[in-house]
């Protein structure tokens, strides 16, 4: 499942689509291990309220520990499954490396996206840090043609096992 380090201060603003009970959370953006998981996320693990939860490192060779303090409802099913966490508390155990994978910017109307899109580019052009500005829905089909692409090798080591079984038969 998706799993997003996230400037807590913010949240609600960019992410206003999503619907958190407002004791949750404040008690998600106080709690600096706290995590925010979607509705569906937590119904497929059977996670409640107070639960502790290990995310295994991926990228990072770190396996933080999480309580969940929040759990939130979307207008979209597929927005349900995602989990949020403080980028701080990341950040630390990391050894503050400082480093951003991707930003959030919410436009005041779909007639400024391209202008915004434009302006961020624009902004770390030339830069260490260059950016490839993509609309949310753009960047969740990336995440899921990912997801595609480890299915193709899966089935092509299966199907290179089984075929190597054959033959030793």
């Amino acid at each position: 499942f998706a799993n997003f380090a996230v400037d807590t201060d913010d949240f609600e603003k960019i992410y206003d689509e999503f619907r958190v009970p407002p004791d949750q959370l404040a008690a998600w953006k106080k709690e600096p291990s706290a995590a925010l998981v979607g509705h569906k996320l937590a119904e497929t693990y059977g996670w409640k309220l107070n639960d502790r939860v290990t995310l295994k490192g991926t990228f990072y060779s770190v396996d933080p520990e999480f309580t969940i303090r929040g759990i939130y409802t979307a207008s979209e099913d597929s927005a349900e499954r995602d989990f949020y966490f403080h980028w701080d508390y990341l950040n630390e155990a990391l050894n503050r490396p400082n480093q951003v994978g991707a930003f959030a910017v919410k436009a005041n109307s779909a007639a400024d996206v391209p202008r915004l899109m434009d302006s961020v580019d624009r902004l770390f052009r030339n830069t260490d840090a260059e950016t490839k500005t993509e609309t949310e829905k753009a960047f969740t089909l990336n995440f899921v043609s990912m997801l595609g692409n480890v299915k193709f090798l899966l089935n092509a080591i299966s199907a290179v096992v089984v075929s190597t079984i054959l033959l030793v038969a």
